[in-house]
């Protein structure tokens, strides 16, 4: 644990997490306009790309592919959502409130993050060992978030925490800066910072 710490480029989290929160709040002013549903998919994957790009693009080499990779991740999990969407939106309706929210909500949320994931993936094995790492983090990242928001709200709705209704968005960007972190840190360790890269190459020398 201590040495994957030690690889992270804290200087790309905290930039990740930050332009992961804009991103968010872009994409909530995003949902909640009158446009039409597919205008709000294209400008969602155009704002999902300038994301990428502002932060990585002093990473990723190739981050032409690196785009491509990802618009053509988030086509597929629309697809998949088209087609699959009913049925979730099924079992989910039809199961106990409970496992719906902690086991049906996650995990398909999960399946989805997946697949984008893999997409982006492909380009990323040419260019830095251990790429599985970010399919890894990001499932694992998407798991944790849609069960620490399932929890917050089943403690607000049975009323064990409480919270005024105006506060109740700010939750929704703690628990997605809860993802940023772990997504962030997981990237991070990909790329990691000049200063980390040297101490590990003195710490070879010296064994």
């Amino acid at each position: 644990m201590k040495r994957f710490l030690e690889m992270i480029n804290w200087k790309l989290v905290g930039i990740w997490v930050l332009m992961g929160v804009l991103l968010r709040i872009f994409n909530n002013q995003l949902t909640a306009s009158q446009l039409p549903a597919n205008l709000q998919f294209v400008l969602a994957i155009c704002l999902r790309v300038i994301f990428y790009w502002i932060v990585l693009r002093k990473y990723v080499q190739r981050i032409g592919l690196w785009s491509l990779a990802t618009i053509a991740g988030m086509l597929v999990v629309r697809l998949v959502h088209m087609n699959l969407g009913g049925l979730f939106d099924q079992l989910y309706s039809d199961a106990i409130p409970i496992l719906a929210a902690f086991l049906i909500f996650p995990l398909y949320g999960a399946f989805l993050m997946f697949i984008r994931a893999f997409f982006q993936w492909i380009v990323l094995r040419k260019e830095v060992q251990r790429a599985y790492y970010w399919i890894i983090g990001s499932v694992v990242a998407n798991i944790i978030e849609g069960q620490l928001g399932s929890f917050l709200v089943f403690e607000w709705l049975s009323g064990s925490i409480s919270l005024p209704y105006f506060y109740i968005p700010s939750v929704e960007f703690i628990v997605y800066s809860v993802f940023l972190v772990i997504t962030g840190m997981v990237m991070a360790s990909l790329f990691p910072s000049v200063e980390s890269t040297h101490n590990q190459r003195l710490e070879l020398e010296t064994i």
